[in-house]
């Protein structure tokens, strides 16, 4: 799996062995980043990637100039790779945050973000 777009356009991401994660399809998220920024999603959005899992949704958008990305997975072993991910890449600590917890509990008291992507399992 591979990042379509942006600064980081062509990187891997890596897929948690046992995970059980289902990445979104390279296709599907090059599509929703055309319709999103075809309707007008600015650069330097705030976004929330909903079910996490590798990150991609989030990943895409940091590498597409989104200011911050909050990623939310229930998995630790998800989140510590997906932490281990973004140093990888380069991601700056500022721009991107984990967090290990429901994502509907999360989404339920969020504000503040300009996009929320959401791809449950």
């Amino acid at each position: 799996m591979r990042i379509v777009g942006g600064v980081w356009s062509g990187r891997r991401l890596s897929v948690p062995a046992g995970s059980g994660v289902r990445p979104t399809a390279d296709r599907v998220r090059e599509a929703v980043f055309n319709m999103l920024y075809g309707i007008g999603l600015p650069d330097g959005a705030t976004v929330v990637d909903a079910f996490c899992g590798t990150g991609a949704l989030g990943v895409e958008a940091l590498s597409r100039g989104a200011a911050h990305v909050t990623f939310v997975d229930t998995d630790r072993a998800v989140c510590d790779a997906l932490a281990a991910t973004l140093d990888e890449l380069g991601a700056e600590p500022e721009r991107r945050r984990i967090v290990c917890g429901d994502a509907v509990s999360f989404a339920a008291g969020a504000a503040g973000f300009d996009l929320l992507l959401a791809d449950p399992p």
